[in-house]
């Protein structure tokens, strides 16, 4: 069931416009049940049933025009039920809100209500059904949301119910509604690199459970279902469980055929971790040797693919190679993140004191790509790094055989100069 919630203000004296809407829905509610005040009656299929023409005229467009069409007002008789053109079950839908401001009933219903809504432009019921979309999802519902709001064009309930989706992949993905979800949308929730798992095997359980439901879906959407799990991110332990995962959904050489395919990319695209919002980058530094007798300067870049359970707060965390700086290593320098892009500043090469660096990259980690942008007014190491809006601020730092410095530049991301 749901209904809409009325938020009071108890600092303020006197009725609310709330309070005063309810109050008037309830007093027609309460005629109605009476048969006060009822001037009309609508007949849907077999059903009569008698309303107020006031208050249904107010409640919804596809009221407000039945009643007051010319050709309809001239033909009909008052004493006769107006025919609706509805089902007995969307007149009772559509009267229940029209005198209550609710949908009581199963999840199903609130569905039915919102196509009913839609379709007889019953905007309060809409207004009502898309609050629930948005703020009531669970994961035995949102599947069912998604595949509405993409039939219907919503737009906003598309991005709540896909987002939700994506960040609950494992519990959404053990529901019965889940195996009803479209093709279409399952290939899609799969390629997303926002997917929520784990491992990446959990995709495969998810989007095999599915074609084991749907068992009659043709070869080649069973394909690119499968072709959408990313074998290249599994642990070499997960690769010797895909054949017990897939038994009875997919052919064992389409199978292999679509792991060999899928390790091809990894060369020219190696951020192909799936990350909801963000993932954890180290980006150079200086290596120590266990014993701590020497240090050397790294050129790598590493990213978060997964976090294991642990002991306690400490996770153990599986890293991923990412790429490598362009200039070779670098370390002491400054790291921020503008639009998905890191921007990675100054620092040292090596230990030497006038080996301080003034040059800055932009590291696009979706396709590997770097692009050499304007150096910093001077050389700095050991220094912050934030950026605000349009703009990237360098502050303080080691500059040279200046041990600790007390300027501050700023970086123009549109023209892309420092001052």
């Amino acid at each position: 069931a749901c209904a809409l919630r009325l938020e009071i203000d108890h600092q303020e004296e006197g009725p609310k416009p709330l309070e005063e809407q309810w109050e008037t829905l309830r007093a027609m509610e309460q005629l109605h049940t009476n048969g006060v005040g009822c001037d009309l009656q609508l007949q849907a299929g077999n059903e009569v049933i008698p309303v107020q023409r006031l208050a249904l005229s107010c409640s919804c467009d596809f009221f407000r025009a039945l009643f007051t069409c010319p050709m309809r007002e001239a033909t009909h008789d008052p004493a006769d039920p107006l025919v609706t053109g509805l089902s007995p079950a969307e007149l009772r839908l559509l009267l229940s809100f029209a005198y209550t401001g609710a949908v009581a009933g199963p999840w199903p219903m609130v569905l039915e209500a919102a196509e009913t809504s839609l379709r007889y432009q019953a905007w309060g019921l809409l207004t009502l059904c898309l609050d629930v979309f948005t703020h009531g999802l669970t994961p035995e519902t949102v599947p069912d949301v998604l595949a509405f709001a993409v039939a219907y064009g919503l737009d906003e309930v598309v991005h709540v119910a896909e987002n939700y989706i994506l960040a609950t992949f494992p519990c959404v993905g053990v529901t019965p509604a889940f195996l009803d979800l479209p093709a279409h949308l399952l290939i899609r929730l799969l390629r997303s690199d926002g997917l929520n798992v784990l491992h990446e095997l959990e995709a495969l359980e998810a989007a095999s459970r599915w074609l084991m439901a749907n068992g009659d879906c043709q070869e080649d959407i069973a394909k690119e279902i499968l072709s959408s799990v990313r074998f290249a991110l599994m642990s070499s332990l997960e690769l010797k469980k895909v054949p017990s995962v897939t038994a009875g959904v997919a052919d064992p050489k389409v199978l292999r055929e679509l792991m060999v395919a899928s390790f091809t990319p990894t060369a020219q695209l190696p951020c192909r971790v799936r990350s909801l919002q963000e993932v954890l980058v180290v980006c150079g530094g200086d290596k120590v040797k266990g014993n701590l007798t020497a240090r050397k300067p790294s050129s790598h870049l590493w990213f978060a693919d997964r976090y294991l359970s642990a002991v306690g707060l400490v996770k153990q965390v599986e890293w991923r190679a990412l790429g490598h700086f362009p200039d070779g290593p670098r370390f002491r320098h400054a790291v921020t993140v503008v639009g998905n892009n890191l921007y990675i500043l100054g620092g040292k090469h090596y230990y030497g004191v006038h080996d301080t660096l003034a040059s800055v990259y932009r590291y696009q980690p979706m396709d590997g790509s770097w692009e050499r942008l304007a150096s910093m007014t001077c050389g700095r190491s050991y220094f912050a790094a934030v950026a605000l809006g349009n703009f990237i601020y360098a502050l303080g730092g080691s500059s040279g055989e200046l041990y600790c410095t007390d300027t501050v530049e700023c970086y123009d991301l549109a023209n892309d100069t420092w001052r």
